[in-house]
Protein backbone atom coordinates (compact mmCIF):
# COMPACT_ATOMS: atom_id res chain seq x y z
CA UNK A 1 0.00 0.00 0.00
CA UNK A 2 0.98 3.07 -1.09
CA UNK A 3 1.15 6.27 1.61
CA UNK A 4 -1.40 8.00 -0.77
CA UNK A 5 -3.75 5.19 -0.18
CA UNK A 6 -2.77 4.62 3.55
CA UNK A 7 -3.40 8.23 4.42
CA UNK A 8 -6.86 8.09 2.10
CA UNK A 9 -7.92 4.91 3.85
CA UNK A 10 -6.86 6.72 7.37
CA UNK A 11 -9.19 9.65 6.84
CA UNK A 12 -12.00 7.60 5.29
CA UNK A 13 -11.65 5.36 8.79
CA UNK A 14 -11.77 8.52 11.20
CA UNK A 15 -14.85 10.29 9.50
CA UNK A 16 -17.70 8.07 11.20
CA UNK A 17 -15.59 8.35 14.64
CA UNK A 18 -15.44 11.84 14.35
CA UNK A 19 -19.06 11.96 13.27
CA UNK A 20 -20.09 10.13 16.34
CA UNK A 21 -18.24 11.97 19.23
CA UNK A 22 -19.39 15.43 18.00
CA UNK A 23 -23.14 13.82 17.54
CA UNK A 24 -22.47 12.38 21.43
CA UNK A 25 -21.57 15.20 22.96
CA UNK A 26 -24.45 17.07 21.45
CA UNK A 27 -26.82 14.14 23.14
CA UNK A 28 -24.86 14.93 26.52
CA UNK A 29 -25.32 18.60 26.24
CA UNK A 30 -28.65 18.67 24.83
CA UNK A 31 -29.89 20.34 28.06
CA UNK A 32 -28.12 23.29 27.70
CA UNK A 33 -29.10 23.95 23.71
CA UNK A 34 -31.73 26.41 22.79
CA UNK A 35 -33.14 27.25 19.28
CA UNK A 36 -30.70 30.45 19.50
CA UNK A 37 -27.22 28.08 19.42
CA UNK A 38 -28.52 26.92 16.06
CA UNK A 39 -27.14 29.84 13.56
CA UNK A 40 -23.90 28.97 15.91
CA UNK A 41 -23.62 25.43 15.24
CA UNK A 42 -24.41 25.89 11.39
CA UNK A 43 -21.61 28.40 10.87
CA UNK A 44 -19.13 26.39 13.44
CA UNK A 45 -20.00 23.48 11.40
CA UNK A 46 -19.57 24.81 7.73
CA UNK A 47 -16.21 26.39 8.56
CA UNK A 48 -14.71 23.84 9.96
CA UNK A 49 -15.61 21.45 7.56
CA UNK A 50 -14.22 24.04 4.62
CA UNK A 51 -11.18 24.09 6.45
CA UNK A 52 -10.93 20.64 7.37
CA UNK A 53 -10.91 20.27 3.29
CA UNK A 54 -7.97 22.30 2.57
CA UNK A 55 -5.86 20.52 5.65
CA UNK A 56 -6.50 17.10 4.29
CA UNK A 57 -6.17 18.39 0.73
CA UNK A 58 -2.63 20.01 1.80
CA UNK A 59 -1.91 16.82 3.80
CA UNK A 60 -2.28 14.73 1.45
CA UNK A 61 -0.22 16.61 -1.54
CA UNK A 62 2.27 16.59 1.41
CA UNK A 63 2.45 12.97 1.66
CA UNK A 64 3.02 12.71 -1.73
CA UNK A 65 6.19 14.81 -1.60
CA UNK A 66 8.04 14.44 1.26
CA UNK A 67 7.95 10.82 3.57
CA UNK A 68 6.18 11.15 6.86
CA UNK A 69 10.44 10.28 8.94
CA UNK A 70 10.59 13.91 9.79
CA UNK A 71 6.68 13.95 11.56
CA UNK A 72 7.44 10.27 12.74
CA UNK A 73 10.88 11.62 14.42
CA UNK A 74 9.09 14.76 15.96
CA UNK A 75 5.80 12.56 17.49
CA UNK A 76 8.55 9.87 19.16
CA UNK A 77 10.26 12.93 20.52
CA UNK A 78 7.34 15.42 21.68
CA UNK A 79 6.15 11.49 23.08
CA UNK A 80 9.37 11.59 25.31
CA UNK A 81 9.27 14.38 26.51
CA UNK A 82 5.60 14.52 27.45
CA UNK A 83 6.35 11.16 29.25
CA UNK A 84 8.93 12.53 31.37
CA UNK A 85 6.99 15.85 32.11
CA UNK A 86 4.21 14.31 33.73
CA UNK A 87 5.46 10.61 34.84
Amino acid sequence: MNHRAAADFTFIMAMPIMAGASLLTLVKNAEYLTPDMLPFFIVGFVSAFVVALFVVRFFLKLINKIKLVPFAIYRIILGVILFILFM
